[in-house]
Formats: structure tokens, C-alpha cells, sequence
């Protein structure tokens, strides 16, 4: 019986997996070179002084190496803005706004942990041995955090606690340095102005660390939470090569 010569296969015109295979080709090229880095790093632990050869075959490698690009996306308040700019751009509103406010509540957090660092440079942020309302208040008033004309709020009232008696209630955490009008409307009138209502009392009269956190927990949980389902729903299939064979990787 004849044998048929083999086929060659044909050639069918695939730019999403040529562009699929051509990214896993950068990206393995790109990880031979960081591994060519540290390889050279650890060849000569004690020659890492500048000017010398396995540092400089090191910066050599790490130059050449260029930026993921998708570094950002996980940053905070960077990623979730540019998310939200392509969510806007995909037209997708719901998600834009998902992201915009994941953006506010990683700058407020950003912004506590700010706070605390000038708290511990100031030497406030624990005042052990120090819990009375009265030494907490002289210790803020001499490390410059309650300015005058201001006043310093309980977060938790004292409720007839004395002012000479250590309680956790005075610890800065739970203060809040604020002008004189705002902390007298917390607790009533203040000349013709009315106090304030329970929402703005809660929102003026607490520490910002104390919004920002359960803010942040609660976004970012649901972000964790609703994201893969999201994902789901919207992303595209990873492109196939011809005849159904596998990609490069």
C-alpha cells in the first residue's frame, strides 16, 4: 500500500498567541537576568564594596533589567487609581467607584501612619507611668502637639473619673487635639452655636486613626472578597496557539 509523504503544518495566522509567546520570552529573559545578578552577588559575598567586579556585573544586570510595568498595580493608592482610570475607560462605573475609594482609604492610612511616626518623634505615643488626664495634657502641651487656643477630647468620656487618677481612657491614642469651639460643641452649647448632632460628635471627636483603620479593613476586605468574581466576569481567555497546542511558557 502507498504511503502518503508527511504534511507540513500549515500556517494560520495567530497575533494573540505570537504576542502571548513573545511576552513569556521577555519575561524568562528578564528572570535570567536577576538570576544572573544575585548568581554573581553570591559568588563574591565579601566583594560588594563599589568598583568591584561582581558589583558592577550585578549593576550591569539589574540595569539591563527592565521595570515591570505591573509593579504599580499593586502599590498602594497608585494601583487602585490606575484601576479605576481604566475601569472609567471600560466604562465600567460601579468598579471605578470600588477603586476610587479604595484609593482614599490607603492615602488616609498612609497618612495615620504618618501621624504616628511624628507621635513617636515627639515622644507621645506611649506615655506609660504617665495615664492621668492632667500629666497626658502638660505632656502634650510641652512637646508642641496641643498648640494654645486648642484643647485635648477624650474619645472615651471620663464619666467623673478624676483627672489625678491613671485610666487607659488618657492614653494619646484615644485623644484628640481640636480647636476650643469644636471640643465645648461636643459636649453642649457654645455661645449661639447649637451641639453637635451624634454623627458629627462621633466623626469630630474621634482620632483619625480610628476611622481610617476600619475604613481600610472593611474596603479591603470587600475588595478581596468581590475582586475574582469580578475578574471573572470580565476577563478574556488566555489566546491559543494553532490546532489547539499549548503556548510557550
Amino acid at each position: 500500500m502507498a504511503i502518503m509523504p508527511r504534511g507540513e503544518p500549515r500556517s494560520v495566522p495567530d497575533p494573540e498567541g505570537e504576542a502571548y509567546d513573545e511576552w513569556v520570552r521577555r519575561k524568562r529573559a528578564q528572570e535570567a537576568r536577576e538570576m544572573a545578578a544575585e548568581r554573581a552577588l553570591d559568588a563574591a559575598p565579601t566583594q560588594r564594596w563599589s568598583g568591584s567586579p561582581a558589583r558592577m556585573e550585578a549593576d550591569d544586570a539589574m540595569a539591563a533589567t527592565p521595570m515591570d510595568p505591573n509593579a504599580f498595580w499593586d502599590a498602594p493608592v497608585v494601583g487602585p487609581a490606575l484601576e479605576g482610570i481604566e475601569d472609567v475607560r471600560g466604562r465600567r462605573p460601579v468598579q471605578a467607584v470600588g477603586n476610587a475609594t479604595l484609593a482614599v482609604v490607603d492615602a488616609a492610612l498612609l497618612a495615620t501612619g504618618v501621624g504616628v511616626l511624628n507621635a513617636i518623634e515627639r515622644g507621645v505615643a506611649n506615655n506609660v507611668g504617665v495615664r492621668t488626664a492632667e500629666a497626658v495634657r502638660k505632656q502634650l502641651r510641652r512637646r508642641g502637639v496641643a498648640l494654645p487656643g486648642q484643647e485635648i477630647n477624650h474619645t472615651f468620656e471620663l464619666n467623673g473619673i478624676k483627672r489625678t487618677v491613671e485610666n487607659w481612657r488618657n492614653h494619646p491614642a484615644f485623644l484628640k487635639v481640636m480647636e476650643k469651639a469644636d471640643h465645648r460643641r461636643l459636649r453642649g452649647k457654645w455661645g449661639d452655636l447649637p451641639r453637635y448632632d451624634p454623627i458629627r460628635r462621633a466623626w469630630i471627636g474621634s482620632p483619625d486613626w480610628m476611622k481610617a483603620v476600619p475604613a481600610w479593613i472593611a474596603a479591603r476586605g470587600y475588595d478581596t472578597l468581590t475582586k475574582p468574581q469580578i475578574n471573572e466576569a470580565t476577563s478574556k481567555p488566555l489566546p491559543r496557539s494553532p490546532y489547539g497546542e499549548r503556548p510557550l511558557r
